[in-house]
């Protein structure tokens, strides 16, 4: 929407996110990798994430695929950078991230959570009280930025919002997790 606001609604400025966010997801994997394995594999990894023709096609369309690998590649950052400094923020960040990720493609972002949730148990240098209760806000930050968008939308009146397509009573929430789950 930010795309066909500022350069006017066409072909490119819709595909420019997805795009963007093939790029994005090209640096994300290099930055994640060459901490641990060093700079010849971070290019290596970045290399075949921008010749892997199924991430190439992607994002070359306006499907949001590009997009949630890019959100659920820096919700990866986040989750490493917050483990490994202990810091609240950023792993309440990557579980936010993983929420928005669900307003772009619903039920498919979480797939990554339970790698997420087994990372911090196994990764975490606290206590299980620490870990308990940061895995609690995690999962809290979670539901109320992946729900948010869709209380909002059902709650306007379904006279005054257009119809909720492929759901079976005209709601988001239908749609996430009946059609869509």
């Amino acid at each position: 929407t930010l795309s066909a606001l500022i350069f006017g609604l066409h072909g490119w400025s819709v595909i420019l996110p997805q795009a963007l966010g093939g790029v994005g997801s090209v640096l994300l994997v290099y930055l994640l990798v060459k901490p641990t394995f060093g700079k010849a594999a971070a290019r290596l990894a970045a290399l075949a994430m921008a010749t892997t023709p199924v991430a190439a096609a992607v994002s070359r369309t306006n499907n949001i695929d590009a997009l949630l690998v890019f959100t659920l590649l820096l919700a990866v950052w986040f989750l490493f950078k917050g483990t490994k400094s202990n810091k609240l923020g950023s792993l309440l960040a990557a579980f936010a991230l993983i929420g928005v990720g669900f307003n772009e493609k619903m039920l498919q972002a979480y797939m990554v959570l339970p790698a997420f949730y087994l990372f911090y148990v196994l990764a975490a240098k606290v206590n299980w009280k620490r870990k308990t209760g940061v895995l609690a806000a995690s999962t809290a930050i979670l539901l109320v930025v992946s729900l948010s968008w869709a209380v909002i939308v059902d709650s306007i009146p379904a006279s005054k919002r257009p119809y909720i397509g492929s759901s079976g009573t005209n709601s988001v929430l239908n749609l996430a997790f009946g059609y869509n789950g």
